[in-house]
Formats: structure tokens, sequence, C-alpha cells
């Protein structure tokens, strides 16, 4: 075959089929730039949140490197740095904590720290330097603001510093400082190299292997950065693999990148979204580009006859199609940008940095225009292959008996028997003229006929519909689905928790004495205090043996199918050398008390309140309560014997297995470890305390309660370390949440009935004025205005009914599957099917679909049934 350079010529028909299209082509490119938009917007949300929240979870982790080990020997590091997949390593010494009674409200960690360490690590002089002379520190405003020492340089700092219980007293002299970080959990001092090699020294034991306390001071402290951050955890375990280190190494990753492990569940989620979204662009894209070949099949029969391949034909097809993506793909990116943008606060104030929503900067990343782009071209091109199939493959006899409506050539057709399908070369009219029966013919019945004869084009439809209508319902269902009463009944009991700010920013150090004995006294007899509490805590040792131990070893085999050994090893081995557990050991008062969830047993606050007797904790927190307290390591009468510090021991017998409310607790817990809980009384007999872990208050309903919840607002306002949660302000925060999904979900879901709604209206005009010789026909004969426009009317009401009953039905169903998987994930979660979103959606639809055809019919018959027939010849 003789090759003929006829790119030009296929260039040019291209081109001037697609200036004769005229209106369809805005259609066409709307519906490109739709689906642009939504996955431009998806994706700017989607990772302007990843980066933001990866930025405020690096402060709150206290560094920005992929991952580190903690205390490990010089040996050990060298075998990190050389490692081959270590990009950037860098290293910081442990010393010590600040001791000076000033910073006794203050979590400090005195360091020293090389500069890259120190910049991964948040802590790099914004003024000044790092230390070089052994008498030279830098720190940041906090601790100089508690010092009394101005933020400047070259000003002396006397600190105390507690070597793993050695204090070292001396005078610095600053020579750096940074202004401080409220979410950084510790406020970071750091010394010069002389300094840390004087008082602390590198120890040549590793940490774990030492029997001596286990002293922290002068290990180093690597940070490192991957080659890339994608799956840390795995990429960590291999790390430590070739390094040989085992349970003798703590390591952790950085959870802050949203990649650190491979979670199959966002996964799916993710993928599923833009699986949504593509399927949406197909249906429309899909839609015009095979009307737009079902109108000009006639035109790609001639051009067959002249000798154009099937392939040049595709060429033609897709050449169109990517010339409207031109115009529409530039449009989806800068609109899905900027609804994207719109979208971000919202997003933001459903989550626990709301208050840090104005903050956030929109993602304007070569990432996810470049996503956008790519995805939407893939889109485009899926959506015209098969319209690309039917050009190519049609011959010319076919082209030239081609049906306008778009059915089979009637050569094709005759080979069926009529009656079995819609004859492919014959409409409506026809059909009902030859048919036997033809008493039976009304308006409806040949609009059902319609509908059949063009199929996938009603599928198409109908299928876009249903999807918009199943997103609408699915939100909903999951809005109206979270229990907020459940929700706060679990989270916030009663109206107010004092608390050390430690304990909700789960700081490294942790203040379980915060609330001051006067504080508790003036709370308890404030008008409108209808009742108040206060929780003590400590975490000791209790040893275990007989059934307690076999509890314990069956929870570390579960254990070690959901973490790491790095998590559980340190208490793996205190078992096996000690026969203990970590214990959290609660001392309440009578009203925390009657808050505590009771799994198993009776609490009798009188026999309780004689000291005898004690609370404990569930092994394994499950959602079913009877096998939660099946895990417990004591059952009902069990006896518990603890170990008190000034080296008494007691025995108390277990009254009730039941759990301390998480807000009233340490908001923190050990891997094999259990809570304990007295009554305060007997708590603070043998554990004397300057101040309670919580305290846990709950106020009127009249304004004097209001008045008491303002006062204690203010109080933990105006102090720098108390801090409080509310009922009020959970119940806020839930709220926002709902409002989040709903207006995140609502935003797409309006923009795929758009879509939906488009190719609707696409579908419909395009089926009158393809039909005007039928329809000129059906008026020749005798039908009436009022019939046809009844006819075309059912048409459009058949294709909405469809939908609105596949949604009802089969979205039904995914919503219900939806709903049923969130009850397993969500505790506060109740699935119910939800309605009213149909209610609701039936007769808009219904009205779009009666003015729809009803305009389309009124523009065309404009135009006589004697020059509709000419024009059709």
């Amino acid at each position: 075959m003789i090759r003929v350079k006829n790119g030009p010529a296929i260039r040019r028909i291209s081109y001037g089929s697609l200036k004769a299209a005229g209106k369809r082509n805005l259609v066409a490119v709307l519906a490109i730039a739709l689906t642009c938009l939504l996955f431009t917007g998806v994706l700017t949300v989607g990772l302007s949140l990843v980066e933001y929240l990866e930025n405020q979870t690096m402060r709150q982790v206290g560094t920005s490197a992929h991952a580190g080990f903690k205390m490990i020997t010089k040996a050990q590091y060298d075998k990190v740095a050389g490692d081959p997949e270590i990009k950037d390593i860098s290293y910081n010494i442990y010393i010590g904590s600040g001791e000076d009674e000033a910073l006794s409200k203050l979590n400090t960690e005195v360091r020293y720290s090389e500069e890259k360490a120190a910049r991964w690590g948040l802590c790099e002089p914004e003024e000044g330097r790092l230390p070089e002379a052994e008498d030279e520190i830098a720190c940041d405003t906090a601790v100089l603001k508690v010092l009394g020492v101005p933020a400047k340089l070259g000003e002396k700092v006397e600190l105390t510093v507690n070597i793993d219980g050695r204090l070292q007293k001396d005078t610095f002299t600053l020579c750096g400082f940074w202004e401080s970080d409220p979410i950084i959990p510790a406020h970071e001092i750091l010394v010069s190299r002389a300094w840390a090699d004087r008082y602390a020294p590198t120890p040549e034991t590793p940490y774990l292997a030492k029997k001596n306390g286990r002293h922290e001071a002068g290990y180093l402290n690597p940070t490192f950065y991957f080659r890339s951050s994608w799956d840390l955890e795995g990429q960590m375990a291999a790390l430590k693999e070739r390094c040989g280190f085992g349970t003798d190494v703590n390591d952790g990753v950085n959870w802050a990148y949203q990649t650190s492990s491979v979670d199959g569940q966002t996964i799916v989620l993710a993928g599923g979204m833009l699986l949504l979204i593509a399927a949406a662009g197909y249906l429309i894209i899909y839609n015009i580009f095979a009307i737009s070949v079902s109108r000009d099949i006639h035109f790609y029969g001639l051009l067959k006859t002249v000798g154009t391949t099937g392939r040049q034909l595709r060429k033609i097809v897709y050449r169109q199609a990517f010339l409207l993506s031109a115009v529409g793909i530039p449009l989806g990116l800068l609109a899905g940008w900027l609804v994207g943008k719109f979208l971000m606060p919202v997003v933001m104030s459903g989550t626990s940095f709301a208050g840090d929503a104005s903050a956030v900067e929109v993602t304007a990343s070569p990432v996810v225009f470049a996503g956008g782009l790519l995805l939407s071209l893939i889109t485009v091109w899926i959506s015209c292959l098969k319209p690309c199939g039917m050009a190519s493959r049609i011959s010319p006899v076919d082209a030239v008996r081609w049906n306008e409506a778009g059915n089979l050539p009637m050569r094709t057709a005759r080979k069926r028997r009529f009656g079995e399908k819609v004859n492919a070369g014959t409409d409506a009219a026809v059909k009902a003229r030859v048919t036997k029966k033809t008493k039976g013919v009304t308006e409806g019945a040949m609009a059902v006929a319609n509908l059949k004869r063009s199929h996938s084009r009603t599928m198409v439809v109908v299928l876009s519909l249903t999807m918009s209508l199943t997103l609408l319902n699915c939100i909903i269902t999951v809005v109206d689905g979270y229990d907020q009463e459940k929700y706060l009944d679990e989270q916030m009991p009663c109206d107010y928790v004092l608390t050390d700010a430690s304990i909700i920013n789960y700081a490294s150090y942790r203040n379980y004495e915060s609330i001051p004995d006067q504080l508790m006294e003036e709370v308890r007899d404030m008008n409108g205090v209808e009742a108040a509490g206060c929780t003590w805590g400590i975490d000791t040792f209790l040893p275990v043996s007989g059934r307690a131990e076999k509890k314990v070893r069956q929870k570390l085999e579960y254990v070690k199918t959901q973490r790491d050994e790095t998590y559980w090893g340190m208490e793996a081995q205190r078992l096996e050398e000690d026969g203990q557990v970590i214990c959290s050991l609660y001392g309440a008062d009578d009203m925390v008390l009657e808050y505590v969830k009771l799994l198993r047993g009776q609490l009798d606050l009188e026999k309780f309140r004689s000291g005898n007797y004690i609370i404990a904790g569930p092994g394994i927190v499950l959602d079913d309560p009877r096998a939660s307290a099946d895990t417990a390591y004591s059952d009902v009468g069990d006896s518990v014997e603890i170990h008190w510090k000034d080296g008494t021991t007691s025995v108390y017998e277990v009254m009730a297995i039941g759990e301390m409310q998480h807000a009233m607790s340490t908001r923190s817990s050990f891997l094999l470890g259990v809570d304990l809980i007295l009554p305060s009384s007997e708590y603070l007999k043998h554990v004397p305390s300057e101040g309670s872990l919580s305290l846990s208050v709950d106020c009127s309903d009249d304004a004097a309660g209001e008045e008491a919840g303002r006062w204690l607002e203010t109080y933990c306002e105006n102090s720098t370390s108390t801090v409080y949660d509310s009922r009020e302000t959970i119940a806020e925060e839930f709220e926002s949440m709902n409002q989040m999904i709903l207006r995140v979900g609502g935003a797409l879901s309006a923009i795929l009935a758009l879509i939906a709604v488009l190719n609707f209206i696409n579908a419909m005009v395009t089926s009158v004025f393809t039909r005007q010789r039928e329809l000129a026909m059906l008026e020749s004969v005798g039908m009436t205005r009022s019939q046809l426009l009844r006819m075309l009317m059912t048409e459009g009401c058949g294709q909405i009914t469809l939908g609105i009953m596949l949604a009802a039905s089969a979205g039904s169903l995914i919503c219900m599957g939806i709903g049923k998987l969130l009850e397993t994930q969500a505790w506060f979660f109740t699935w119910h099917p939800v309605l009213w979103p149909f209610l609701i959606s039936v007769p808009v639809l219904l009205v779009l679909a009666a003015a729809v055809p009803a305009l389309a019919f009124r523009s065309m018959e404009k135009v006589s049934v004697v020059e509709r027939l000419r024009a059709a010849e």
C-alpha cells in the first residue's frame, strides 16, 4: 500500500467538522471542564490538607525528618549513617532536663544538637546561632520568659540541669534564641558539644542492654531522611534489619507524613473517589461524542467512499476531542483550584486544627494541575473509544441508511423478526402504522418505544442521574447516622474537665498534679456548680501472677498482631524480668466514680469509700462490653496487691470491672498496662499530692451555671498551663465535622448533579432535533402538537423515573453497605435508611423532565412541518 501524507487533510477535515458543530461544542467543552474541575478540586483540597496536616503534625512530633533512632551509641550511629538508603542524617545528644523551679510548668530538654538536627527539630535560632563555646546556650522565648531573662543576645542565663538524677548548675551566655511554639511538645535548651562531653559523655554500652536504671544522658538521637517518604514504616524495618538492630534499639517514624505507612483503606477510598469522578465524566463525555458521531455518521460514510480509512476517522474524532479538551481543561483546572480554595476552610472546620483554618495555604503544586490534566485527558480518551470505534467500523452503505435516532442499519434489522426489537430502519411512527393492534398505540407507548430503541443513550442518562442521587443520599445517610449524644457521653460526660495542657497535647512530659487544691475548693463552693470532683493519678507497676499473668500473655499475643515490637518490646521485657506490667492508678471522687463505665459488677459507693475495694479496668477495650470485661486481668471478687512507693503494700478486692472516662483520665495507655481506680480518700493516704490530674464539673442549666462556666473558661485562658474541655465545645466540634462532610459532599453531589442534568438536557435536546423528520411525519399523519409534546415529555419523565428508581433500589443498597461498614468503624455511628433526599429530588427532576423537551420542541416547531421535511431530505 502506498502511504500518502494526508495528515494536513485530516486536520482540516477535523477542524471543519468541529467548526460546523456550533453549540454542540459548548456542551462538550462544559462537560470536559466540569470533569476537570472535579479532579482538580479534589486534588487541591486533598493535597492542601495533606501538606497542612503534615506541617502541623511535624510541630507536634517535633521534627520534620522522616524517621530516627533514640538513644544509640556512636558505633550504632555509624552503621546507620553508612547505609546507602539514607539520604541525609544528623543527630542530637540528650543530656537532661531543666530543674529550676521556674521551669516546673515547662517540659524542657537540654541537648547538644548539630545544625541540621536543630533545623529539622524546629529549634534553629532565629536570632544568633547555635552554641559553640562551652558556656554558651540557646533556647526559645518561653524558657527565657519563665527564667526572667530578656530575649537579647549576650544575656546571662543561670540553669540547673538534671542529668540522670545528678544536678549540675551553671551560668551560660545566651548566643541564640527563637520564638516558642505552643504546639511543640518540649522546649529545647541547646548547649555546646564541649559542655555535653564534659557532663554527659556518650556511653559505649547500648541503652537497653544497661542494667543500672537505663540512664539516657549522652546517647545519640539521630534523625534522617530516606530517599522517599513512601511507606516509612517498611523502610525503617528494612533499615533495622540491614543494620542488625533488634529490640535493643528504639526507633520511630514521623507519623506526620501521610505516606509513612501504606493504608489500604485510604488507598481504596481515594481511588474510589477518583473513579466516581471519572465515571461521571465518562458518562457525559461519552454521550456527547456518541451523539456527535451519530449525527455525523453520513459525513463519515461519505469520507469512506472516497477512501478514508477507519484509522483516519478515529483520528478525526480524537482530534476533535482533544481540541475541545484544549479549551475545557484549562478552564476546569482554574475553576477546580478556585473551588478547592473555597472548600478548604470548610474542610478544615471539621478537623482538630479548625482554629488555624484561616492560616492554611491552598497548594498550587504542579502535582495538582498535572494530576487534573492527566486524569481529565485519560477520561476523555476512554470516553471516545466507543464513538471512535463506531465511526471507524461503519460501512458507506450502512452510513447512508443510518437512522438519525441512532439505530442499526436496515440490512441488520431485517435479520430480526418484527416485534422482537424496534426495527432499526423504522421510526416510532412507521411501527405504529404497521403494527396489527393499532388501537393500543398511545403517546406513552411510543415514548417507551423511543427509549428502548436508543437504550444506550437512555442508560447513560439514567446512570448519570443515579450516581448523583446515590452520592447525595450516602452523604445524608452518613451525616444523619452519627449519634451526637452517644459521642458526647463517651468523650465528655460532664460539662467541663480542667487539666494540664501536657495531658491534652500528649506531651512527652505530663503533669499529673496540675489542679491545685485551692481551685478545687473554690469551684466546689461556686454558685451554679451542681457537682465537682477530682481525679488523681500516677503510673506505677503491678505484679501479675497466676490467672492475671495468663491474661497479660494473651493480651501480648494480641498486641503482637497489631503493633511492631518496637512498641511493646520494653513492656514485654519487664514482664519477663520482673513479672510486672505498667499500671495507671487513679484516685477518684464520688462525682467521677459515677461516670465510670461499668462492664461487670455493681458499684456500691458506701462500701467503696471504705478503702477496701478497687475497680479494675479491662485489658483490651472492645465494642462488646462483655468481651471487654473478659480481657480484664482480674475478675470481680479477686484480690489486687498494690506496692506503694513508701514501701507499704495494700490488698484490695475487685468490686467491679470498669473504664475510667477518657476525658477524666491521663488520656494515654500502655500496650500491656491496666487501669485501677481507688476512692480518692484511700489513694491520698498513700500518694501525697500537690494537686490533682483533672477537675470535672457539672453546671446547672440556669444563669448561675452559665456564669460558672464562663468563670472556668476565663480561668483557663489566663492560666499558663491549665486548659479545659467542655461538652459544648465537643458538641460544636462534632457538629462542625458533620457540616464539613455535608458541605464538601454536597458540593461534590451538586457538581455530579449538574453533570447529570447537562447530560439529560443534551440527550433530550439532541433527540428532539435529530428526529425532526420523524416528528414532522407524525404531525403530517394527524398527531396533534399536544400529543407530540406529551410523548416527548413522557420520554423525559421516563428517564428521570428510571434514574430515581435505580437510585432508590441499587443506590439504597450501596448506602446501606456504607452505613453498615461505618458501624463497624465508628462506635457512635448507627445506620438507618434515609428517604427524604429522594422525596425532595423527585418533583424538581420531574419538572426538569417536562420542561426540557417542551422547550426543545417549541424551539424546533418555529420551523414549519414542510420545511422540516424538506430539510431532512
